[in-house]
């Protein structure tokens, strides 16, 4: 394993872990049921991350001229869920970090069923049948739900003790 795989494989996903722990020791399950019982803000920003902008990120992709590649690669973007970092500057911003991170947690189980679909979608308009490559979604949403949610359960859980 090479410097930069070293990196990306084991130091930064170890690092937004560490970092969800601490955003978890700030939560408790009283802030996800005010979620739970007021869901408009998470309706909301659940309907603009599924919906919104994968449609917003096509409508561009296809008014400008590039690569077909890169125009998936944008699709890729704007279908993957919210992760770590907007969990983070939501806490640094002392705004509703249980929303923030139900909402991550949940686009992150959703973008099982809807990141296949948008990237499929994405493949067949923006590339020819031969040069589509293999992407690896089911374990790619799984790291990133593995890094996301089981680390604020963790920091939860030893805030309640």
């Amino acid at each position: 394993m090479g410097d930069g795989d070293l990196i990306t494989q084991v130091f930064l996903p170890a690092a937004l872990a560490v970092i969800m722990m601490t955003v978890g020791l700030e939560l408790s399950v009283a802030d996800f049921r005010r979620v739970a019982t007021r869901p408009k803000a998470f309706l909301i920003g659940a309907t603009c991350q599924i919906l919104l902008l994968p449609t917003v990120a096509f409508a561009l992709v296809s008014a400008v001229a590039m690569d077909p590649a890169l125009a998936v690669g944008v699709m890729i973007l704007a279908a993957c869920p919210g992760g770590v970092t907007s969990n983070l500057l939501t806490y640094l911003a002392r705004a509703d970090t249980a929303l923030s991170v139900s909402l991550t947690a949940a686009i992150s189980l959703l973008s099982v069923v809807t990141l296949p679909l948008v990237v499929g979608l994405a493949l067949s308009h923006f590339m020819a049948a031969e040069t589509t490559p293999e992407i690896a979604v089911t374990r790619t949403v799984a790291g990133v739900f593995a890094i996301t949610a089981v680390p604020v359960l963790i920091g939860m859980a030893i805030n309640w003790r």
